[in-house]
């Protein structure tokens, strides 16, 4: 049985992604592409969302989305799943072809409370221009 509560695992989930990339070339776009997730969601909704990182071709786009679609899988969906004769392979899929009202709303709200640890996390982790902060024990 897994003590841990919801938040804690989102928690720990969004250090673990942040620290993977947080010294890559372009983890100042992760940056800021995690800072505005939430607000593309609330105004485009989730599938449209994840269709929108998908299309680009960038690495931070794709990690973001990798991010979220791992967050997904085997809470919403199971890699390979069959939906309606369609095998499902990532949450897009799965939002598009599976979910029901119900359950997108479900998983937009469960990534909005995921994004808000990320968004700590970015700010912790990335420093602007992708430089380290020196911390100086000088006063």
């Amino acid at each position: 049985m897994n003590l841990k509560g919801l938040e804690q695992e989102r928690g720990a989930y969004a250090y673990s992604r942040v620290k993977e990339i947080a010294t890559k070339e372009w983890a100042d776009d992760y940056k800021s592409y995690v800072k505005s997730a939430p607000t593309l969601i609330l105004t485009n909704g989730l599938a449209q969302t994840l269709a929108f990182y998908k299309s680009k071709k960038k690495e931070a786009y794709d990690r973001l989305f990798d991010d979220i679609d791992l967050w997904m899988r085997g809470r919403y969906y199971t890699p390979g799943q069959n939906c309606g004769g369609k095998k499902v392979e990532n949450a897009l899929e799965w939002l598009i072809n599976c979910a029901s009202s119900i359950e997108v709303l479900e998983a937009t709200q469960d990534v909005l409370s995921l994004l808000n640890w990320f968004k700590r996390f970015v700010d912790a982790m990335i420093e602007k221009d992708n430089k380290k902060a020196v911390v100086s024990n000088e006063r």
